[in-house]
């Protein structure tokens, strides 16, 4: 399937559902990191039919009235089939290198720096001993491990944070995590330091980004199978008690990290509801645009139950 099919496809799914998580496109149309991201920036940036929300979904924006076939897209080449694309992330080389080449060696120079063997001296830098011999990483995948390894103290965190999303809220991480207030502080101000996350807002009401999808990927892949089902678990119990407002306007959320700790069956009360909210949302936006505002109270109101219901 080339991309322009993907992306074809993609919209009429966005279209129909009005919101679409990354991890179904990811799923769908067995997209790697790197083209999951190039699939956003086309659908969010360049058309402009969706926008992000939290970094875990797309939310449909664009005029319900308009088809993927109205969309005047720039003739681009034929992209090769899916089975011809690198599935590993090795960027030293290869098709799609060129757009995360410079992440990789930004990572390979962090990587010196953190060895210790340079120093700043006047404006520049001096070797403090004699250059070893380096090992250096054949994937960006192994840098960012490496890195991750290095920050031992602070990679639980990371990874916690990576299985509550790219994009987390330190409320919502210190209600899950097993550290004491300063130990968590402490830990995300090295993992901003290091630049792995960026850090919005300030306390208790800051929100973390992880700086690359990948690295997120890394730390996430990282952790044992039953470590990460266990995550998946108390988050998602975290959020049913203590996160009312959540799981009314996002129940995916739950029935992912349900679904991700293999407890189907507290999944699909959520799933079902997701999907109810989905039908009744683009009913509402045809009414609208059809000019049909008699039925807009009942669909809006079927809405409001479903909501109510969570």
């Amino acid at each position: 399937m080339t991309f322009d099919e993907v992306l074809e496809q993609a919209l009429e799914m966005l279209q129909r559902r009005g919101r679409v998580s990354y991890r179904a496109l990811k799923v769908q149309f067995q997209l790697d990191d790197d083209l999951l991201e190039t699939l956003k920036d086309e659908i969010v940036e360049v058309h402009q039919l969706a926008r992000d929300q939290d970094g875990k979904m797309l939310v449909w924006a664009g005029d319900v009235r308009a088809t993927p076939d109205s969309i005047s897209m720039s003739p681009t080449p034929p992209a090769k089939p899916q089975a011809d694309r690198p599935t590993s992330v090795n960027r030293s080389a290869g098709a799609g290198g060129a757009t995360l080449r410079p992440l990789f060696v930004e990572e390979l120079t962090k990587m010196v720096m953190e060895s210790g063997l340079l120093q700043e001296v006047e404006g520049r830098y001096e070797l403090t001993r004699p250059l070893p011999s380096l090992a250096i990483p054949a994937t960006l995948h192994d840098s960012l491990m490496a890195r991750l390894d290095r920050l031992a103290a602070v990679k639980t965190v990371a990874q916690l944070g990576a299985t509550i999303g790219r994009t987390f809220a330190y409320e919502l991480l210190q209600a899950v995590a097993p550290l004491d207030e300063a130990t968590l502080q402490h830990a995300l101000r090295q993992l901003v330091e290091a630049e792995l996350v960026y850090q919005r807002g300030v306390a208790s009401q800051a929100t973390y980004i992880f700086k690359h999808a990948l690295i997120q990927d890394t730390a996430y892949q990282s952790l044992l199978k039953s470590t990460r089902q266990r995550y998946h678990q108390r988050i998602a119990q975290v959020l049913a008690a203590q996160f009312p407002e959540t799981v009314e306007t996002q129940p995916e959320l739950l029935a992912h990290h349900y679904t991700e700790a293999g407890l189907n069956e507290q999944a699909i009360p959520y799933w079902q509801q997701e999907q109810a909210r989905a039908e009744l949302f683009t009913a509402i936006v045809l009414y609208r645009a059809m000019g049909m505002n008699f039925w807009l109270p009942q669909a809006e109101a079927a809405l409001a139950q479903v909501e109510e219901r969570a």
